[in-house]
């Protein structure tokens, strides 16, 4: 009788163990997709953050602003030549 009781005992804690063990998975999994999801989206807000901060920048220049010294400003060439059509 005490042996059925221990072997009832073990297979419970055995199926609650394996419920813990899923309800883990299933939480981490939530966790991970909704940091994702942020991710995503703070990424996403920082790209039309940027790009809008350079939209036609070019027609607003500011001799004082260190352009090149942004991280996505790339410069090829010197800066030697004039808009033919601003002038």
């Amino acid at each position: 009788m005490a042996q059925l009781r221990q072997e009832q005992s073990e297979d419970t804690r055995a199926e609650h163990n394996e419920i813990i063990k899923l309800e883990q998975r299933q939480s981490r999994r939530f966790s991970v997709n909704r940091r994702r999801t942020n991710d995503q989206q703070r990424q996403q807000v920082h790209r039309a953050f940027i790009s809008d901060s350079f939209l036609r920048l070019a027609f607003q220049y500011e001799p004082d602003i260190e352009y090149y010294a942004h991280s996505k400003v790339v410069i090829a060439g010197a800066m030697d030549k004039e808009c033919p059509h601003c002038h």
